[in-house]
């Protein structure tokens, strides 16, 4: 009978590479799918810890809606805008007469929807902000403290 032993021989290698950012990030991404704690004692953390921490991601999530909202907006008038100035063209350029003139009225009409898009963008960022402005410089004074 044959032993199974746990010698190194020349031919093994061993290799560990860390990253403490790569890490991080693993452990933030187990956390959103593990189930969660129900007592202080299970986590180890004060309620302080968890309240802070739930702050802290209330910021972050509101952040991401202010760009969230305003990136939405911006691409949908300019992916519309280039969809309307494809069809203009497409109308020029395969005919003559009536349709011709329609389809120059249509690419302009795109056109203008694509420089409108950036517009669009910085308003609803705009207006984004101001809306959520407040809880954010409220969540952020109550960190600071």
């Amino acid at each position: 009978m044959k032993e199974n032993t746990n010698e190194f021989t020349s031919k093994q290698s061993f290799s560990y590479t860390y990253s403490a950012a790569e890490n991080e990030r693993i452990r933030e991404i187990k956390e959103k799918y593990s189930p969660q704690k129900k007592s202080e004692k299970e986590t180890g953390e004060t309620s302080a810890v968890n309240e802070r921490k739930s702050k802290i991601l209330e910021m972050e999530r509101l952040d991401r809606s202010v760009e969230n909202a305003a990136q939405i907006a911006g691409l949908s008038v300019g992916i519309a805008g280039t969809l309307t100035f494809g069809g203009g063209l497409s109308l020029v350029l395969k005919t003559w007469g009536i349709l011709f003139a329609v389809g120059i009225e249509i690419g302009t009409l795109g056109i203008a929807l694509m420089i409108a898009a950036y517009p669009i963008f910085k308003k609803v960022r705009e207006r984004r902000k101001e809306k959520v402005k407040e809880r954010i410089l409220k969540l952020a004074e109550e960190l600071e403290k």
